[in-house]
């Protein structure tokens, strides 16, 4: 795992999750933005990449499958940030700028979560603005290639910088739409077959009627059923589903 260090109080995380493949993309529905995607990297001519789409659409799992392949493309220097990082921490200027030089570094730099960034109120909407607008300025002199995730368009921004708006504009789009329950059905059991076991549809059903419906929430219960039954040597029942998650 690699890391950036803005102070000597704070030390962020850049990619834990090697585990989110294109492999282990299941949706039939994003299907068509997992192949753009890997389709960039191939072809290494965009800018800038940006995946748009709600919450829980698969945009984190995307942009950190999209570093993993690039690495077994043999691709340096290449890296995956959430941006929403920086919203938990009181940081100055001279800190993220600090930050945003590092990124430089990188042939193919991820970049989470932009919109949450930009709209925090944190630091000026003027200075994160020109922080995004030269680091697209620098991949763009060196051949290099940005990947941006966000959950809203880049009009519904505000962005008031017009070069910036209009090299976000520039870059290649790629949507991707929002998952039904029984969708999310569907990947939970996909993934439960990655994971090599089973999950019947009764009780896939019965944790998301029970859940908060968020996708991440229900694979991570997933992976906690999974251990508990590993553990206990029992099959994922509706019972034993209760008795796991207190239910």
């Amino acid at each position: 795992m690699n890391a950036f260090e803005l102070s000597s109080q704070l030390l962020l995380p850049v990619r834990e999750k090697s585990d989110l493949s294109f492999e282990t993309f299941y949706s039939e529905k994003n299907d068509r933005a997992k192949f753009m995607l890997s389709s960039a990297i191939d072809e290494y001519q965009e800018t800038a990449v940006l995946l748009v789409g709600p919450e829980e659409s698969g945009k984190t799992h995307l942009l950190n499958a999209a570093i993993g392949y690039a690495e077994s493309k043999e691709l340096d220097n290449v890296c995956y940030f959430s941006l929403a990082e920086l919203n938990e921490f009181e940081l100055s200027e001279s800190d993220v700028q600090g930050l945003f030089s590092s990124f430089e570094q990188y042939s193919i730099l991820a970049l989470d979560h932009l919109d949450l960034w930009l709209c925090h109120q944190s630091l000026s909407r003027e200075f994160k603005e020109r922080c995004l607008f030269n680091l697209f300025n620098h991949y763009k002199a060196q051949g290099d290639m940005l990947i941006f995730a966000l959950s809203q368009p880049v009009d519904a921004l505000n962005i008031c910088l017009a070069d910036l708006l209009s090299r976000l504009k520039s870059g290649l789009l790629i949507s991707l739409k929002a998952y039904s329950d029984a969708e999310k059905e569907l990947i939970m059991q996909q993934v439960a077959i990655h994971k090599g076991f089973s999950l019947e549809e009764g009780v896939s059903t019965f944790i998301i009627k029970r859940s908060g419906r968020n996708l991440t929430e229900l694979l991570a219960l997933l992976d906690q059923l999974d251990k508990a039954s590993l553990t206990e040597q029992r099959k994922l029942t509706i019972p034993f589903v209760k008795k796991v998650l207190n239910w």
